[in-house]
């Protein structure tokens, strides 16, 4: 079927990137590696996952264990899908950096031999 079907790629960012940076990115690297639009599935948290739960669970004072985090999306998942893309941007001091759950996705990609790539909007290259 055309426009579903299970992720075939897992994209790392911050909460705090442009939705025009996140797009940009993406078409960018699907774009050049030719893929099928139709037939490239991202799996993106704020989009597979109601993350505002947490932060309402959060903002009543509730400390959230980092394994009742993990349901955002488990390693099992990033090594499953095998194709994580992470989010450079701005390039001289990117935001992913700056956010552990990137690190530990990043992480776990790398540790696991993930196919791991670094994407950018084109301003950013």
């Amino acid at each position: 079927k055309d426009h579903v079907g299970p992720a075939t790629h897992v994209m790392s960012y911050s909460w705090g990137n442009k939705i025009d940076d996140i797009v940009q990115s993406l078409a960018g690297f699907c774009n050049s590696r030719r893929l099928d639009l139709k037939r490239t599935y991202i799996w993106i948290c704020c989009l597979c996952v109601n993350q505002h739960r947490v932060k309402e669970r959060m903002d009543k004072g509730e400390i959230l264990p980092f394994g009742e985090l993990n349901i955002i999306i488990s390693k099992e998942q990033i090594i499953g899908i095998n194709n994580m893309l992470f989010l450079m941007v701005p390039f001289k001091k990117p935001l992913c950096f700056t956010r552990i759950w990137c690190i530990f996705e990043a992480y776990t990609a790398i540790e696991e031999n993930c196919n791991f790539t670094i994407i950018m909007p084109p301003r950013e290259k």
